[in-house]
């Protein structure tokens, strides 16, 4: 996902307006070698202002060399010193200013001596700043940087109910008594500001931001980040807590927003999101899972509820957050130096031939961020062609974008690697091939090669071909005239042969259908092969598609650069021979209108295979229009009448096959009269009933049967934060009894039997358990696990206290299929993608459908969640769907339907 963190279209400025905005403005920033006033300068100084900023000790590199190495500060950066507590000390700064950020202010939550340390820099060091400001007319506006210290601390309940926003100030007393020295000097100061700015007429905002995070210019780490790279003991009550967090781009951008727009006043909160603060260190563990992070929570209370700060005002600003798994993710990069890949080309010059086409476009915003300077070349440089690379200049605040005419011995000269993308791209008739095709491409890769060879810098060069110069091999396909093949084909092969006569490293990357979203301001032939679809057309293709992600596309390029081993060719498809693995194979289905078996059906059909499965009623049009719906179904699916209490009933569904799922077995969370009748019978005689018609067929070479993580956790162990459940649980029938969890029961039994059965017979069996199923549904009845959520969204007054294990429907059937086409795949698998709270999937939920009405309290509960291993699950395969994904392809259509007084949610999937 590409987030766009500066967007030109702000204030209806144009991107040249708002990037050199600043050109012939002075303004001063205090701390300028702070976290935030180093973004702030950096910003500032891209968008043409000249700062004055003030620094410690102007002997300190550690203070300087990050604002002097900044992109326009030899000609525009000016550093002063200066001491906060020294009045006049800012006099010679501010002269001459148009504006003034003031930044400078200690921060820091523990201390001796909070008056000395906190209190009197901040008050003394705004007074003072101010009074220098008074002083000098040319001054128009002060923008002054407080926090949500300054906020939120006046002990008002913090409930999900609640709406923090501008209007709400911390009480100094309240924080002086419990000892928030750190919200008591940000509370005096902005008191003492708004005072000050009113008697004496100065135009004052304030900015008051939550817990800043994201990556950082300065060389000292700041709080948040020693602690995610395990430098820094984590507080013992830091994780226990709700934070408010933004992204340090966000605030810096907000602060200039907040001088260039007039009618800007008052104050600004700043928060991109609130939440618990485990969900940060999830994110972390997610992304980083061999960082020293913290694996429980500092006690066992129960989880606080989120509240919501208002983004309404900080609209105004233009502000559109960074989303916290990009700030998380950029922050420990720096701080652990994992980065070295995404800022690999720190000083690294490269060249993009034909930088303005689809995969070149993003090549360059890739390279940009990683570091690289770029030097591209385009037939000609309009403004229409080149208007989003000079975008990519804005987005990532840099000068490194250089660009080049078609011959290219000045372009690669001086250049480390060279990525010669650049090449005509058409299927459609030509009168004139050789003109329109061939030479382009042939020579143009040539002459490329050529200039390359004069460079005896260039270590590498990656070539862009296509999986076209690899599929016609003799082999029938179904083109009668293949010009665009043929171009890439030559192309290649003549690559290959001056590459091997000129000892010229070259690895080329084969791409499929490149699909994705577009940088440049015309569409590319694959995305136009899909507009056309759903712009009126009548009929689509009866073939296969076989395509890839542009972005990941991009990245390959630059790991084939990167890499040292990397050589020779690189078939990259998304659609890898996994998509077509069930080509001429027979497998089955239990229970194939439920849940998890339609999308397993879906996406076995669209692997290629033939799936049996089984139904309790062929005849009833719930149960069986959404299966042959399906897109190869007419061709490949059978449907079958089976009975789970009848022996021998799946005898003729699994006759033929090579493996069979079954997935067939109730599910109920309810209180039942009956649960040897309603649950464990069917589960466990089920269960057995078909291993033993899989024990009559010698075709059958593997099952794979669906469990449940309810058949591993009542094991009588505790289940605490610092707990890892994975697939050595098992539960524990007694207590299943005793805790009445009946289907826990069914699911542990019938396992134990599938295991018992499994090894006398001799049967290859794997085992999936899955926690809370949840996603898009296929079938027009609800599921458990999704209309617990739907009970929440459906006038709910309250919402459970507790965690929610869950996963993708769409991650579940992938991981069935894997377990059964992965040879070395054995025992169970714990298939978890999120231990997370209901007010957490309440948020996402509110987020992306703010009219639904959602409960705003939360239920009494002493649940303890345990995290679950993903370790062997990832040995599937297994990426895991993102929850907010997961949540928002559950659609709320919100034309509900009235039946009989009750509300029905109809829900559908957007694929």
């Amino acid at each position: 996902m590409c987030y766009n963190y500066f967007r030109s279209s702000l204030c209806g400025l144009s991107p040249t307006h708002l990037q050199m905005s600043g050109q012939r403005k002075v303004v001063c920033v205090t701390g300028g070698s702070g976290y935030i006033a180093s973004w702030l300068v950096k910003l500032l100084l891209h968008r043409g202002y000249t700062v004055k900023a003030t620094v410690r000790d102007l002997s300190d590199p550690k203070r300087t060399e990050h604002l002097l190495d900044l992109d326009g500060a030899k000609e525009r950066l000016h550093l002063f010193k200066a001491n906060l507590v020294e009045e006049g000390s800012f006099d010679p700064v501010v002269d001459g200013c148009e504006s003034v950020f003031h930044v400078a202010s200690p921060v820091f939550l523990g201390t001796n001596d909070p008056h000395a340390d906190l209190i009197e820099p901040a008050v003394k060091g705004t007074e003072n700043v101010l009074r220098s400001c008074a002083r000098f007319p040319s001054v128009k506006r002060v923008i002054l940087t407080s926090s949500m210290a300054s906020v939120a601390f006046n002990g008002k309940p913090l409930t999900p109910d609640v709406v923090v926003d501008e209007t709400w100030f911390s009480d100094f007393a309240f924080c002086v008594s419990n000892k928030l020295w750190y919200m008591a000097s940000k509370t005096l100061a902005e008191e003492t500001a708004w005072k000050f700015a009113k008697e004496n007429g100065i135009d004052l905002v304030t900015i008051n931001p939550g817990l800043v995070i994201g990556p950082l210019l300065q060389p000292t780490l700041n709080y948040l980040c020693r602690a995610v790279s395990g430098q820094h003991k984590w507080r013992s009550s830091r994780s226990t807590k709700i934070a408010k967090f933004v992204d340090v781009r966000d605030v810096a951008y907000a602060h200039i927003q907040a001088l260039e727009i007039p009618s800007a006043s008052g104050r600004y909160c700043l928060v991109g999101r609130v939440t618990h603060f485990s969900n940060a260190v999830k994110i972390a563990h997610e992304l980083y899972p061999t960082l020293p992070l913290p694996e429980k929570c500092a006690d066992d209370k129960a989880s606080p509820l989120v509240y919501e700060v208002s983004k309404e005002k900080a609209k105004t600003l233009g502000l559109d957050y960074i989303p916290l798994e990009v700030s998380v993710k950029d922050t420990i990069e720096i701080a652990t130096g994992t980065e070295r890949m995404s800022r690999g080309g720190d000083g690294k010059v490269v060249c993009v031939t034909g930088g303005s086409g689809y995969i070149a476009s993003w090549l360059v915003k890739l390279l940009l961020q990683r570091g690289y300077t770029v030097k591209t070349t385009m037939i000609q440089r309009k403004q229409s062609t080149c208007l989003h690379l000079t975008e990519l200049r804005k987005d990532f605040i840099c000068s490194r974008l250089i660009y080049g005419r078609r011959a290219f011995d000045p372009a690669v000269d001086g250049c480390e690697g060279v990525f010669h993308t650049a090449s005509p791209i058409s299927l459609s008739p030509t009168d004139n091939p050789q003109v329109d095709l061939i030479d382009p491409a042939l020579k143009g890769t040539l002459n490329v090669l050529r200039s390359c060879a004069k460079v005896q810098s260039i270590r590498r060069v990656v070539l862009t071909s296509s999986i076209a110069a690899c599929v016609y091999s003799g082999k029938p396909l179904d083109h009668d005239v293949a010009w665009y093949p043929l171009a890439k084909t030559l192309a290649e092969q003549a690559a290959w042969s001056f590459a091997k006569e000129n000892a010229t490293d070259l690895v080329v990357m084969n791409p499929s259908f490149v699909i994705g979203p577009l940088l440049q301001p015309t569409l590319n032939l694959t995305v136009e092969m899909i507009l056309n679809l759903v712009n009126g057309a009548e009929t689509y293709p009866n073939g296969y598609y076989s395509c890839m992600d542009v972005r990941d596309l991009a990245n390959a390029h630059i790991q084939a650069f990167e890499i040292p081993s990397a050589s020779g060719r690189y078939v990259a498809t998304g659609t890898e021979r996994m998509s077509r693995g069930g080509d001429g194979k027979v497998v089955c289905v239990t229970g194939g209108s439920g849940y998890i078996a339609s999308w397993l059906v879906k996406l076995l059909l669209q692997r290629g295979y033939t799936v049996k499965t089984t139904v309790r009623d062929p005849n009833d049009p719930k149960k069986t229009e959404h299966l042959l719906a399906l897109d190869g179904a007419k061709e490949r699916l059978h449907l079958f009448k089976a009975d789970l209490l009848e022996e021998g009933a799946f005898d003729p569904v699994v006759d033929g096959c090579e493996g069979v799922f079954h997935t067939a077995s109730p599910v109920s969370l309810s209180p039942t009269d009956d649960p040897q009748v309603d649950l464990i019978d069917p589960a466990l005689k089920g269960t057995l009933n078909v291993l033993r018609s899989c024990a009559k067929v010698h075709s059958i070479r593997r099952v794979v049967l669906t469990s449940s993580l309810a058949a591993c956790i009542y094991s009588g162990k505790p289940l605490n934060h610092d707990v890892v459940i994975d697939e050595t649980w098992h539960s524990d029938p007694a207590i299943c009894k005793e805790l009445k969890a009946w289907y826990a029961l069914s699911k542990t039994l019938a396992e134990e039997a599938a295991w018992s059965f499994a090894k006398e017979n001799a049967t290859d069996l794997v085992i999936m358990n899955p926690s809370f199923v949840i996603g898009p549904l296929l079938q027009p009845t609800l599921n458990l696990s999704v209309e617990m959520i739907l009970n929440l969204v459906n006038g709910a007054e309250t919402y459970p206290n507790a965690y929610y294990r869950c996963i993708d429907v769409r991650d579940v059937a992938n991981a069935h299929i894997q377990a059964f086409e992965i040879p070395s795949a054995s025992g169970k698998y714990a298939l978890t993608a999120y231990v997370t709270t209901f007010s957490e999937v309440l948020k996402i939920i509110r987020e992306n459908y703010p009219t639904l009405r959602l409960p705003e309290k939360s239920e009494e509960s002493t649940y303890k969640p345990g995290q679950v291993s993903k370790e062997k699950a990832k040995t599937l395969g297994i990426s895991f769907t993102p929850l907010d994904l997961t949540l928002v392809l559950i659609e709320f259509d919100e034309n509900l339907l009235s039946i009989s007084g009750f509300f029905w949610l109809k829900l559908k999937t957007l694929l």
